[in-house]
């Protein structure tokens, strides 16, 4: 049997206001875990916080008490899960719910999850491990015997005495913006980090020149699920024209046409990737995903 173990995480800063009755997103989580076939859900809170649930929010959790400022502290909150899950549960789920992070795992994360063989999974989205941590019941045992200080997922690591298995999604799950090659993290990677400092690295295909990354890669994508590059330069925040010529750009460079386009009727013109566009990008993202699995395993043998 798979549990739950959902922390009330509020972030310190910027500011947010008290959590109201109703505030936080129950609702969505619960059908989420229920759909799952998860019935062993526990939330863990503050006094306060707890205090604040209204009775008009969805049964089908446990309420568990936790320490203030405990909610950036991964092997704590999981030693309070474990102490009343641990006998029940073969496996045990462990992510924040937040009024600043609503949005509960998807269907596809959470499927990728189940189905995967390892111990203790982290997703990671483009570059940004996130949540729901995956732990099984082989190191419940260490973990509640163990003692290590520190925040995030060090001391969980740590304690639990195994390394993490890094499961890649998309990163489309991040936004990058093609006039920056930084992605903000999306709200699966939200408050508490993972790591109070992580890696990143800047991945661009080159040839006279850099010419493929992240926002290109973003560019792509968007022109891919929109079928209109203007539309896709609007929900980048880029001019039509910078887009244009990011496109041409790829071309000269990668030596081949990625785009297609159509003009008039009812749709008032079509833009659409190529068969070797559509390669560029199924081949950037693979490409991404496995260096930054090497990347964190690296990090951890070396920095943990």
């Amino acid at each position: 049997m798979t549990g739950a173990l959902v922390f009330v995480a509020i972030p310190p800063s910027p500011p947010v206001p008290p959590v109201l009755p109703g505030a936080l997103p129950l609702a969505p989580f619960l059908k989420t875990l229920h759909a799952a076939g998860i019935e062993d859900i526990l939330l863990l809170a503050t006094r306060n916080v707890l205090a604040g649930i209204h009775r008009d929010e969805p049964a089908g959790f446990t309420p568990v008490e936790i320490d203030e400022t405990s909610d950036d502290n991964l092997l704590y909150l999981a030693k309070q899960g474990l102490a009343h899950l641990d006998q029940r549960c073969e496996r045990l789920l462990l992510f924040p719910i937040s009024p600043s992070c609503p949005s509960p795992p998807s269907k596809e994360v959470m499927q990728a999850l189940f189905s995967a063989p390892s111990d203790l999974l982290v997703p990671l989205y483009g570059q940004v491990p996130g949540f729901p941590l995956l732990l099984s019941n082989r190191l419940f045992s260490n973990i509640q015997k163990n003692k290590v200080p520190g925040r995030g997922i060090a001391p969980l690591i740590q304690a639990a005495g195994t390394t993490p298995h890094f499961l890649p999604f998309s990163p489309d799950d991040d936004f990058v913006s093609a006039e920056s090659d930084e992605a903000e993290p999306s709200a699966c990677t939200g408050y508490p980090p993972l790591f109070t400092v992580r890696p990143t690295m800047k991945l661009a295909l080159r040839h006279e020149e850099a010419f493929f990354g992240p926002g290109p890669y973003r560019l792509l994508r968007l022109i891919e699920q929109t079928g209109s590059l203007r539309m896709a330069c609007t929900q980048m925040g880029l001019s039509y024209s910078k887009g244009w010529k990011t496109v041409e750009n790829i071309e000269k460079q990668f030596g081949y046409k990625v785009l297609f386009r159509t003009r008039g009727g009812q749709e008032h013109g079509r833009s659409e990737l190529t068969k070797n566009g559509r390669w560029l990008l199924e081949k950037y993202a693979a490409y991404q995903n496995d260096l930054s699995i090497e990347m964190y395993r690296l990090y951890l043998k070396h920095f943990l």
